[in-house]
């Protein structure tokens, strides 16, 4: 909006393997920029690999409020074992360090989170953030795809809520070097629609289809989801475990069957 600040970041690894983010203003149209600076306060312990994803890295995701000039940073930030949480900072004017804020649903308590991308609505300065999620199964076998919303600048957030219809097989068709499936992970924030898409794999797996000499699958497929994001969407999440149907009586089966009514009991 007229102004002539521009900003990037980026993950640095020091000598000792540990990582950061670093950021770097320029206020002049890109010409001279400002010496590196760590946005986060204390360096970060090397990632782990996690099941069905390649390439893991803590490369950063930014966007700015055009409006008041605010930057909003998201990234993953391991604990000392290298499963990582979704880590955001913002700020505005220099770049400067600061302890983050972990956004995801239950840090340092779950699973794998990675590949995170955040989007700034200009028109109303609301913030969306999405990343992949590998808390469905304990075993990390399942992903799913994660958002979450901010309607005061971060100060706080809604509790994530899966983007995509189910959890997936990220392994699926996954081999030695491709895909990368978060590197496929964007999301743009607009007039309170947010559009998104994801790298992910599909419920049912095929290997003869126009292949018949090659052994590889035909999966992950790219995927678009279109959600208005003043939906209240409840934050619930697909287990794999079975419960007893004391409603049903003698039909129970360990399922919900058409024209079944059975109570729920959410803790």
């Amino acid at each position: 909006d007229g102004t002539n600040d521009a900003y990037v970041v980026w993950r640095t690894i020091d000598a000792g393997g540990l990582r950061n983010v670093s950021c770097s203003r320029s206020t002049d149209n890109g010409v001279t920029w400002s010496p590196q600076a760590d946005l986060d306060s204390t360096d970060i312990a090397p990632e782990d690999f996690n099941p069905g994803n390649d390439r893991i890295s803590t490369s950063p995701a930014l966007d700015v409020n055009n409006a008041t000039g605010q930057v909003f940073v998201v990234y993953q930030r391991n604990n000392a074992v290298g499963t990582g949480d979704i880590a955001f900072r913002t700020f505005t004017g220099a770049c400067a360090a600061a302890a983050p804020v972990l956004i995801n649903s239950n840090p340092g308590n779950d699973r794998y989170q990675w590949y995170p991308s955040i989007t700034v609505d200009q028109a109303s300065g609301q913030v969306a953030a999405i990343w992949l999620d590998q808390d469905p199964e304990d075993s990390g076998d399942l992903t799913e795809a994660m958002v979450t919303k901010s309607t005061n600048n971060g100060t706080s957030w809604t509790p994530p809520t899966p983007l995509l219809d189910a959890p997936f097989h990220a392994g699926y068709g996954n081999d030695g070097s491709q895909p990368n499936m978060g590197d496929y992970n964007q999301a743009v924030f607009v007039n309170g629609i947010l559009h998104s898409t994801w790298g992910a794999t599909s419920t049912r797996v095929r290997y003869d289809s126009g292949q018949p000499t090659s052994g590889s699958t035909f999966t992950p497929d790219t995927y678009y989801d279109k959600r208005v994001m003043s939906d209240q969407i409840i934050p619930l999440r697909f287990r794999s475990q079975t419960t007893a149907e004391a409603s049903c009586n003698a039909l129970g089966n360990t399922f919900l069957d058409p024209t079944e009514s059975v109570n729920l009991t959410v803790t």
